[in-house]
């Protein structure tokens, strides 16, 4: 999706000391966290990929407790506790 890409490359120009990779694949996605800690994972959140998100950013969450989980995009819960959810 546009947005995410768009993050991306604001992030490569304004902040170049950070690696910042983009997926489209979760299978690349799994290898890249088994090669390097991630800081910082977002996801773009849609109705179709919002389960499988979930399950990444539990099983993220759960490798790596200090990495900062992000959710964004069109699929986002407007109810305040959905918002703030502790994985």
């Amino acid at each position: 999706p546009l947005s995410i890409g768009i993050i991306g490359e604001f992030i490569k120009h304004y902040i170049p000391n950070i690696n910042c990779l983009l997926f489209k694949k979760p299978s690349l996605l799994s290898e890249a966290v088994i090669k390097e800690i991630p800081d910082v994972v977002m996801f773009g959140n849609y109705m179709w990929n919002e389960k499988l998100n979930l399950f990444y950013a539990k099983q993220i969450k759960k490798n790596f407790p200090d990495a900062l989980i992000v959710f964004g995009g069109p699929n986002f819960s407007l109810e305040k506790k959905s918002q703030n959810s502790t994985y």
